[in-house]
């Protein structure tokens, strides 16, 4: 049987722009992909690899877990979440890859479990997420001139994915802060010192909204949405359940919203559309996970990448899965 890919474990970048990669020996010239793997070790690990799925070179290697990669906004350097202990969640912590050299930077050092970075457009700043138990998580900024960590959000449900607007003065986010409840997360947007929290969706039953990521112009946020919310989405976590119950686990789809909450459907999928990212022409790379049936029993899923315009047309494949497709993890560009 092979292994299912759920919503919420792979993380890809596309990268425009040109840096010279000297400790892999080869040179970054634009669109490539930045994913982790569990395919050669225990944990994760950085890899990069071509839009075609060719010219795969790994960045990382240590026998942790390295998750959540994203470029900054100049190619030159990668952020990521490592847990140094597999068996222990709390020792993830941001680290920083410098593409030129290969030196590694540890970012922060703490009891709590920090991940998903995302960088401010000047290139200073991580934002992030910082987890105080299980279904508890604030998001925090890291200056990396002056090592000052600024707490932004505070309060008793989940707030996660955040994303750095490319203009810099916004972060989008998911939370449970409205419904109260894991597992009904809505999308949210902040000014980028914390202030003006503003919620743009708005969920019943157990619908779920996560990973916002930014068009180009900072005036519409991307995200997919778990539609059905007949159960919650996090009982794909239970194989069992899964493969017995998978019609009430989908549609996932992506949509995307304005600053004014005013929100549509971009992708018309059966199965799961996930991790939306705008990228080259104003296109939108997404993952399209299509179910793979024998005598009508769910046997494992097809990952595949796809993009299409903002209005939903143009629907075209732009990667089939390849020898790592069941071992990718975790997806922004």
């Amino acid at each position: 049987m092979k292994k299912i890919i759920l919503p919420g474990l792979l993380v890809v970048i596309l990268v425009s722009g040109c840096v010279s990669s000297g400790f892999t020996g080869t040179t970054i010239t634009g669109n490539e992909i930045v994913f982790a793997s569990d395919k050669d070790t225990t944990g994760n690990e950085l890899y990069l690899m071509d839009p075609d799925g060719t010219n795969i070179r790994r960045l990382t290697f240590n026998e942790f877990d390295d998750n959540n990669p994203a470029f900054s906004f100049d190619k030159k350097r990668i952020a990521f979440h490592r847990a140094t202990n597999l068996a222990d969640y709390k020792s993830y912590e941001i680290f920083i890859i410098d593409l030129e050299t290969g030196k590694e930077t540890q970012v922060t050092d703490n009891e709590y479990p920090d991940s998903h970075p995302d960088w401010s457009p000047d290139g200073n700043k991580l934002v992030f997420v910082r987890f105080v138990d299980v279904s508890t998580a604030d998001i925090f900024v890291k200056d990396l001139e002056t090592e000052e960590e600024f707490q932004l959000t505070d309060n008793l449900y989940d707030d996660n994915d955040p994303e750095w607007s490319p203009d810099g003065t916004k972060i989008a986010f998911k939370s449970t802060r409205n419904t109260k409840t894991s597992g009904k997360e809505e999308i949210f947007v902040m000014n980028a010192n914390g202030s003006d929290v503003r919620r743009l969706t708005n969920v019943t039953g157990w619908v779920s909204d996560h990973n916002p990521s930014w068009s180009f112009d900072s005036e519409y946020i991307y995200f997919e949405r778990y539609e059905k919310g007949v159960v919650p989405w996090h009982k794909m976590q239970d194989t069992y359940f899964f493969i017995t119950n998978w019609q009430d686990l989908v549609p996932w789809n992506i949509y995307m919203v304005d600053l004014e909450g005013n929100h549509e459907r971009v992708t018309d999928c059966d199965f799961i559309c996930w991790l939306p990212v705008q990228y080259n022409g104003g296109k939108v790379i997404y993952l399209n996970d299509n179910f793979l049936f024998l005598n009508e029993t769910l046997m494992g899923i097809s990952v595949d990448y796809a993009t299409i315009m903002p209005d939903g047309s143009g629907d075209e494949l732009l990667l089939n899965e390849d020898e790592y497709a069941y071992k990718k993890a975790y997806f922004d560009f």
